[in-house]
């Protein structure tokens, strides 16, 4: 979550703006993105994501001092039991 206005920073200064971090799911309803009319249009992201109960947020936010170096944060994904271990891609 982003903490003050904040344009143009510099890559060295971006985390200097972050206030702290949540998790979030990009949820998209796949069958409403590819339209019959899609070659006139183009994909139709709107139609596909802005759907009640998308992207689900938190519940909790960590404040950035409390986090440390976020790109050494994991994720850990679990479906029906399973789970899949990521790691945050190098910079």
């Amino acid at each position: 979550m982003i903490g003050r206005t904040a344009r143009n920073v510099a890559r060295e200064d971006a985390l200097d703006v972050v206030a702290g971090y949540t998790i979030c799911n990009d949820i998209t309803a796949r069958g409403r993105i590819f339209r019959p009319d899609l070659p006139g249009i183009g994909t139709d992201w709107l139609a596909g994501k802005n759907w009640p109960t998308f992207f689900p947020t938190g519940p909790l936010l960590v404040p950035a001092v409390h986090v440390g170096d976020p790109m050494s944060l994991q994720i850990t994904l679990r479906l029906n039991g399973r789970s899949c271990k990521t790691q945050a891609p190098p910079t």
